[in-house]
C-alpha cells in the first residue's frame, strides 16, 4: 500500500492539499482522527475496500504522534510496515501537523519509523527572520497564493514592521484573504484588520517602560496614538503582554525549558516568545504582579470614570 507522509508547520496549506486530494478524484475519501479510535479500528478504516470505487483514499490526522507515544508499550511494532507491504490498492496519507520543525525532524527520526518508505509532502513556514529582500519576495509569493490585491503601502508594513517574522506574516495575510475575497482592500479595512503594527509598537513601549526610559515611553506612546490606538486598547495589550510574562516566569521556577514554556502558551513566533522570555528573566516577579495588577486597576477605573485617560496613562507607566 502507498503510504504518503503530509506534514509541516502550515497548516494553512496542509489543509489546502488535503482539500484537493478529497476533491479532485473519483475515488471514495474518508478521514479520520487516530487520537479518538483505537488500533484494531485505524487498521480496519485503512483495509476496507471500497464499496464505490476501484480504491480508496485514507487520511488519518496524528497517527505517528499517537504511535510515538505509545512505542514502548510495543502494541505497534510492524504496524505501519505490515500495511505498506500489503497489496491492497488503498492509498494512505498520513497528516502530522507541529509548531515547530525540529518536533517534526525529531518524530520522523523516531526508530519505529526508519523501515518505512514515506512518500513525504512538506509544507512548512520558513522561521527566523529573513532580509527584506528574501522576505518581500515570500510576501509577494503569498499574495499570488491567497490571491490578494495589496498595495505598496499595505505590503510595505508586513516588509518593515513585522520584524520580519515569517508566521505573523502569513497569520495577517490569511486574516486579509478571508476578508477581501479576492478584491483590494481600502486602507482602514487593512488597519483595523492588520494587527502587526501595533503589537511591535506595545513591544517598543514596553521595552522602554522596563529600561525606565522615560522619553522613549513618552513618544512611543503618542506614536500608538496618533496610529489609532486608544488608552483602553494600550492598556489591553500591555496587561495581556505581562500577564504572559509572568505565566513565563512562574514555568522558568517550576524548571521548564523554552520549548515546553512555548507549547504550553502556545506561543509559535520565536521572536516573540524570546522578547517575552527575555523580560520574565530580567524582572522580579513582585515588580512584575504590581505592574499587571495596577493595569487591571486602571483599565476599570477607564470604564466606570471620566478622566484624563490619556495622560494618566503615560504618567502611570512613568511611576510603575
Amino acid at each position: 500500500m502507498e503510504i504518503n507522509l503530509v506534514c509541516g508547520t502550515n497548516f494553512h496549506l496542509i489543509e489546502n492539499f488535503i482539500s484537493e486530494i478529497k476533491n479532485n478524484n473519483n475515488f471514495e475519501f474518508e478521514r479520520i482522527d487516530a487520537q479518538i479510535i483505537l488500533k484494531d479500528e485505524i487498521l480496519n478504516r485503512i483495509s476496507t475496500f471500497s464499496m464505490f470505487s476501484e480504491k480508496k483514499l485514507v487520511a488519518i490526522d496524528s497517527l505517528l504522534t499517537k504511535i510515538s507515544s505509545e512505542e514502548k508499550s510495543g502494541e505497534w511494532d510492524s504496524f505501519l510496515e505490515n500495511i505498506q507491504s500489503s497489496e491492497s490498492h488503498n492509498i494512505l496519507y498520513l497528516i502530522e501537523k507541529f509548531e515547530s520543525e525540529s518536533d517534526l525532524n525529531s518524530l520522523k527520526r523516531k526508530n519505529i519509523f526508519k523501515d518505512i518508505n514515506f512518500i513525504i509532502k512538506e509544507f512548512n513556514t520558513p522561521s527566523g527572520r529573513g532580509s527584506f529582500e528574501k522576505i518581500s519576495n515570500w510576501i509577494t509569493s503569498k499574495e499570488k497564493q491567497y490571491g490578494l490585491k495589496l498595495t505598496n503601502n499595505q505590503r510595505s508594513v508586513f516588509i518593515y514592521d513585522s520584524n520580519r517574522d515569517y508566521l505573523l506574516i502569513e497569520n495577517e495575510l490569511l486574516k486579509l484573504s478571508n476578508f477581501s475575497n479576492g478584491q483590494e482592500v481600502n486602507e482602514d479595512d487593512f488597519n483595523n484588520i492588520v494587527s502587526i503594527s501595533k503589537n511591535y509598537k506595545i513591544f517598543d513601549l514596553i521595552d522602554a517602560f522596563f529600561s525606565s526610559n522615560r522619553k522613549d515611553i513618552s513618544v512611543t506612546i503618542n506614536k500608538l496614538y496618533l496610529s489609532g490606538v486608544n488608552v483602553i486598547e494600550i492598556t489591553n495589550m500591555i496587561a495581556s503582554e505581562m500577564h504572559k510574562i509572568l505565566q513565563i516566569k512562574f514555568l522558568l521556577n517550576e524548571g521548564k525549558n523554552n520549548s515546553e514554556i512555548s507549547k504550553n502558551l502556545r506561543i509559535s513566533s520565536t521572536f516573540y516568545f524570546n522578547k517575552l522570555a527575555n523580560s520574565s528573566r530580567k524582572i522580579p516577579i513582585e515588580r512584575l504582579k504590581i505592574i499587571y495588577e495596577s493595569l487591571l486597576e486602571f483599565d476599570l477605573k477607564c470604564k466606570t470614570k471620566n478622566f484624563e485617560k490619556e495622560l494618566e496613562l503615560e504618567l502611570l507607566l512613568l511611576s510603575i
